[in-house]
């Protein structure tokens, strides 16, 4: 039986992180952040990766006010643009350069293209809200592996939406095609909902059945409150739900930062019996068949790998 929040929040109180490197990708805000504050609550050392240098600025503010254990907890920080290609590359090199001859004991992935129902292109001629939310999930886990950016046995954790069933066109990831035939706002907001966690847990995977000697987790939140949560983003009603579920049973970042922690850093035996993909309450999510089948895993994986290619980056 999977432990209760309250077991998960005293046991990740209980550890001295002093000796650990940490990097959150989206850590300036949200759920990232909370993930960045905790890490930092327990000494260890985070590399925040994101756009909002004030934000990092603030959360730096945050964290000495934490009084880190040891007062060895701080944060350093990466301006990087993850809507291209160009700034996924500079994410790794800046990563590199901040590490050194050192490595990563658990790299979280916290950042969000917010579903919206729009498609908006970037430089790259391809949808931000995929670039930022799938594609650079892609990149950065490829290029941190293959540059051994991360300890063996280290543990990688996504913190994304997981156990969605969608008919993936590979060669229309980006949904440029499904807009122009005249999908509309709500269906594409519907799409791309499912379109992200269905590719996220696909790769997840595909990524653990490659890389056997580190641990990879696709960890789904749930309703997480955080005060920069674009609520004029989603399309209405959609708005007016997910705004009532959050009142109803939604938690801070802070709240469910435990969890991710736990996952990524919890003792051999608590983190053998973790499922692959799983919900807060660490229980596994129901995959799809993009999930569970080897061959279209692989052509996923290949789709993703063009997309990298063409826009610049050689395998």
């Amino acid at each position: 039986m999977p432990p209760s929040q309250l077991e998960i929040t005293k046991y990740v109180d209980s550890l001295d992180l002093s000796a650990s490197i940490g990097a959150v990708v989206g850590g300036t805000n949200g759920i990232g952040a909370g993930v960045a504050r905790k890490l930092a609550s327990l000494g260890c050392r985070v590399i925040v990766l994101g756009r909002d240098e004030s934000s990092a600025e603030r959360l730096g503010r945050e964290i000495k006010v934490l009084k880190p254990r040891g007062d060895v907890g701080h944060i350093e920080f990466i301006q990087c643009d993850l809507r291209t290609v160009e700034g996924m590359n500079c994410a790794v090199r800046d990563l590199r350069a901040v590490i050194g001859k050192t490595r990563l004991d658990c790299l979280f992935l916290s950042q969000q293209g917010m579903p919206t129902g729009k498609i908006e292109l970037t430089s790259d001629g391809i949808d931000s809200i995929f670039a930022v939310q799938t594609l650079s999930r892609f990149f950065l886990i490829r290029q941190v592996i293959s540059e051994a950016l991360v300890k063996p046995s280290g543990s990688i954790v996504s913190i994304s939406n997981s156990g969605e069933r969608f008919d993936l066109s590979l060669d229309d990831l980006s949904m440029i095609k499904r807009q122009s035939q005249g999908r509309g706002k709500l269906s594409l907001f519907v799409d791309q909902a499912k379109r992200d966690p269905t590719i996220i847990d696909s790769m997840i995977m595909e990524f653990r059945d490659r890389y056997p000697e580190y641990g990879f987790y696709n960890l789904m939140p749930g309703m997480v409150y955080h005060p920069t949560f674009q609520y004029h983003a989603i399309p209405i009603p959609i708005r007016w739900i997910h705004r009532m579920l959050m009142w109803m049973i939604g938690i801070s970042a802070d709240q469910f930062a435990p969890c991710p922690i736990y996952v990524a850093l919890g003792d051999t035996t608590r983190r053998s019996d973790l499922p692959t993909t799983m919900n807060k309450r660490l229980n596994a999510t129901t995959l799809g068949p993009w999930s569970m089948d080897p061959r279209l895993r692989l052509q996923l994986w290949d789709a993703l790998d063009r997309h990298c290619s063409r826009l610049g980056q050689a395998d």
